[in-house]
């Protein structure tokens, strides 16, 4: 799973993913051969945030991801993860609401100093 979130990081960062979309589609793919309890938080969210930069709305890899963080203990998602995960399925539209409780959750664990001002913007931009 980690080699698989960091090269879709790496491509979803040139030209927003766009010219690399074919790639980033098989990765995103490549998610569902992995147990959700293989992902780290980290990866899961790193995934996300780079289908959310493509603008890669995948299903099949949503729902995975999804599994994996809400099967994660909420003193697992850190700040960074987080607003990550909520920014990108902001941007992405998806109606996971099982996911987004599970993000509240850890959001009201957190205390605020825990937030870069990007994760700030990112977590207010998303709820509004």
């Amino acid at each position: 799973p980690q080699a698989i979130a960091n090269g879709a990081n790496a491509f979803s960062r040139l030209d927003q993913g766009r010219d690399h979309a074919d790639l980033l589609r098989h990765l995103a793919a490549a998610t569902v051969l992995f147990a959700p309890q293989e992902f780290q938080v980290q990866h899961a969210a790193n995934l996300a945030n780079a289908l959310a930069r493509a603008e890669l709305r995948l299903e099949p890899a949503w729902d995975h991801l999804s599994k994996a963080l809400r099967a994660a203990p909420v003193a697992r998602l850190d700040a960074q993860a987080v607003s990550n995960v909520v920014h990108a399925a902001a941007t992405l539209h998806v109606p996971d609401v099982a996911l987004l409780e599970t993000l509240a959750l850890a959001l009201d664990a957190l205390p605020p100093r825990a937030f870069t001002p990007q994760g700030a913007a990112n977590v207010a931009w998303s709820v509004a």
